[in-house]
């Protein structure tokens, strides 16, 4: 699923909803944020909040073999 915001066509990583929290994970994320404000605002969407997390180094770990496993495995 490609998102459009503005400038920028987003393909997110990973969605995932909770309740009434709706998360995103996309790269290059610092630069996504500002577009993702401005077409929430634009569609009339006041969120709650907005955060914006680095990975950690487990996270990138986690991620890296996770792919390599499932590449090995096919």
């Amino acid at each position: 699923m490609i998102i459009p915001f503005g400038k920028l066509d987003l393909l997110p990583l990973e969605v995932r909803v909770t309740g009434r929290t709706l998360r995103l994970t996309v790269e290059p994320g610092d630069r996504v944020l500002i577009e993702l404000t401005r077409a929430l605002d634009a569609a009339g969407v006041e969120p709650l909040s907005i955060q914006h997390t680095r990975p950690t180094l487990d996270d990138v770990f986690l991620a890296r073999t996770a792919r390599e496993a499932a590449a090995h495995a096919a």
